[in-house]
């Protein structure tokens, strides 16, 4: 099979994009989400086509069904192992047939491989799955993902190859459409959106949400908040499903603590990102966060403080106390944050804040604010559980890496909170801070009225969070569900809700609620790498997991068959919002609102990139002065996108990986990323000539 290196995906003749749109419809009933996705293709070129397009799903995003309409039939597949999905997939494409597969890569990444996709053939592929929302004290988030930000490292670290790893260009323009519907417990609250404009419409049965444009751009998350005021009571249920050979339960409780406790000394290390991606408001927002957090520390707590990019650099070599000097000199190196470290280096700066972490320590913390846009997230995380410190995460960002980091606090038994940038970011950090000094419920225990076949309940929770148990039994249970929860001062209290069992009535085998309990079971499956019930639970009830994929082969007829192998082409993602404009540069609301096209055809005009192909960077001082820096950022990283695309350069291309744009923040700064590309290469005449191919492909 081919690759076709294009940059966008329209023709020549300005036809229909590949992806055409995405449409997601929301519905919340309660805490429970669910979210159909409907990606829409075209095959708009005369030779048949292998699309492949990797995205995201929310990171507990669970499956309830994927259907497939090919010119307007609409058809199911099924998910089997991985190993045959992928025989009957290639073996499509041998025999000429269409064929769809969706895979899973890791927590949150998914891709979709469409092959044989005929000459203006159109197929809409359309994912539906639910989600389990949660209380935050009086606040309910609802968030879903439209892009990939760009990761640091090797892609393998997440089952990623050269097909399936995010393709992300500045010149993608994808747009979405969206609908919701919010009934129950959330449809009278308070709604916000801090990510999108949108138009909410209130009325007695329910609440309508849609976008105040019809489409929007897909290149951040879509965030929702929900505040109400509602009682212990009216926050927890119990519900009931049918499965396959039984019945499954999912229990949910807010417990409250109180405010009868007494706070222990405690040990706090900060890992702060530092990398480009945190500029503007993101790392603005952290300096203020970490400025109060410095007045919360009490005699006899220590802390330390480490900042991380390409490269990590610690305030102290160990944790220190903090005493009124110590606190004065941890001011000034939060005063001097800034985003100007390069990359996302975050495994080495995470292991130098173990490395100097006081074991002694009882109560010992590490507070780490990042979008954790990296691929290790597997030693990330073991390396985290073996630290034996808690550790309480703020993801921030447009698109921050929620896979990584719920799984880092998970694993530790810390908290996770993430925060979209157009939100008071500075008070959620501090919120999640002062969990620290708040008091834990730990041993936790679930009376089901009923004998259980497997249950599962979470072995710590924090004042304000909810609870949720998920139970499976062979019979009917009838009766309440008992929660019993003790805090560190060995105060212990008790919460009941009945079980209801109106959901049952119109529910085929297995339900929504079954499909909830059984991922659940799945992914314990996983941790314990019991791969034979990890597919049979994914197969039996039509569950994404790494082991299996979902596969649908649609017959063509003989006259329908191509008669040579499909060219493949990588759908891409949109640049995500505060990666493609630096929040430092001059007039960014300009540059944010002109097309990719528009901007090159601006640059080309002025003659940017002709002017290095005849003198070079040194011998241009004048022209250079007198054009805006914005636009030789965003010019350098539609430069840097496509030669990393392409391979042109020549040179390894590890060598430009190292030399990122994100480093080059300044105009010059960025001359002097021109001059190096000449200094590395020894034939100047090839990457002359890779300079006018580029300014061939995007003008």
């Amino acid at each position: 099979m081919m690759i076709e290196p294009k940059i966008d995906f329209k023709t020549s003749h300005g036809e229909e994009l590949l992806l055409e749109s995405v449409h997601y419809d929301v519905f919340i009933d309660g805490l429970m989400a669910k979210t159909a996705i409907i990606q829409n293709y075209k095959n708009p070129y005369d030779e048949n086509i292998e699309a492949i397009y990797t995205f995201p799903l929310s990171v507990d995003a669970i499956l309830l069904g994927v259907e497939i309409k090919i010119n307007d039939r609409l058809l199911k597949g099924k998910i089997i192992e991985k190993s045959e999905a992928e025989e009957r997939y290639e073996k499509a494409i041998d025999d000429g047939d269409r064929a769809i597969m969706i895979e899973k890569s890791s927590d949150g990444i998914y891709t979709v491989n469409i092959a044989n996709l005929l000459s203006q053939d159109s197929i809409s592929v359309i994912i539906e799955y639910t989600q389990l929302l949660v209380w935050k004290q009086n606040q309910v988030k609802w968030q879903l993902p439209t892009t990939i930000a760009p990761k640091y490292g090797n892609p393998a670290g997440l089952n990623l190859d050269d097909v399936t790893d995010p393709s992300i260009s500045l010149l993608a323009e994808n747009l979405f459409s969206f609908n919701m519907i919010v009934r129950g417990v959330l449809a009278d609250s308070d709604i916000v959106a801090p990510s999108h404009q949108v138009d909410i419409d209130k009325n007695e049965l329910n609440t309508k949400v849609t976008l105040k444009n019809d489409k929007d751009f897909m290149n951040k998350d879509i965030v929702f908040t929900f505040k109400t005021m509602k009682s212990k009571e009216e926050r927890s249920f119990a519900l009931l499903g049918k499965s396959l050979d039984g019945y499954s339960a999912i229990a949910s409780f807010y417990p409250s603590f109180g405010s009868d406790f007494v706070k222990k000394s405690k040990s706090v290390t900060f890992v702060v990102d530092c990398s480009g991606s945190m500029n503007g408001v993101s790392i603005n927002s952290a300096k203020t966060a970490m400025h109060k957090a410095l007045e919360l520390f009490n005699e006899g707590d220590s802390f330390n403080i480490i900042k991380f990019g390409s490269h990590y650099d610690s305030l102290f070599e160990k944790e220190v106390l903090a005493t009124e000097e110590n606190i004065a000199i941890a001011r000034s190196m939060v005063n001097s944050l800034s985003a100007d470290m390069g990359g996302t280096e975050m495994p080495s700066a995470l292991q130098s804040a173990y490395n100097g972490h006081d074991n002694s320590r009882e109560n010992s913390y590490l507070f780490l604010i990042t979008d954790g846009e990296i691929y290790d997230h597997k030693n990330v995380i073991e390396n985290a559980k073996r630290s034996e410190m808690a550790h309480f995460v703020v993801g921030v960002g447009y698109a921050s890496d929620d896979a990584l980091l719920k799984s880092v606090a998970d694993e530790t038994k810390g908290s996770y909170e993430n925060v979209d940038p157009n939100e008071y970011m500075d008070t959620y950090i501090i919120n999640q801070f002062k969990k620290i000094d708040t008091p834990k419920a730990t041993h936790i225990n679930i009376t089901w009225a009923g004998e259980t076949k497997f249950q599962h309940s979470p072995n710590i929770v924090f004042d304000g969070d909810t609870i949720y148990a998920y139970a499976e039994f062979d019979t009917v249970p009838f009766g309440d569900v008992e929660l019993t929860y003790e805090l560190e001062n060995g105060n212990t209290y008790t919460n009941t809700t009945a079980i209801t069992h109106d959901i049952m009535t119109e529910e085929t085998s297995p339900s929504v609620i079954s499909k909830i309990v059984f991922s659940k079971e799945m992914d314990r499956a996983f941790k314990e790498n019991s791969d034979e019930k990890v597919i049979n639970y994914s197969t039996d009830y039509q569950l994404f997991s790494e082991l299996t994929n979902f596969i649908l082969v649609d017959e063509t007829t003989e006259s329908e068959k191509p008669l040579t192998a499909p060219v493949m082409y990588k759908v891409d993602n949109m640049m995500v919002e505060n990666c493609m404009i630096q929040y430092s540069m001059e007039e960014p609301e300009m540059c944010m609102k002109q097309s990719s096209e528009s901007f090159v055809d601006e640059c080309h005009d002025e003659l940017v990139y002709p002017s290095f192909l005849e003198n070079r960077v040194e011998d241009n001082q004048d022209l250079l002065a007198n054009i805006p820096s914005y636009k030789y950022e965003r010019y350098l990283l539609l430069f840097n996108d496509w030669f990393m695309k392409n391979g042109k350069l020549p040179i390894k291309i590890e060598q430009l990986q190292y030399m990122g744009i994100d480093e080059y923040q300044s105009v010059h700064d960025i001359n002097n990323f021109i001059k190096a590309l000449y200094e590395i290469c020894d034939d100047k005449s090839a990457l002359d000539e890779g300079f006018v191919q580029f300014l061939s492909a995007t003008v």
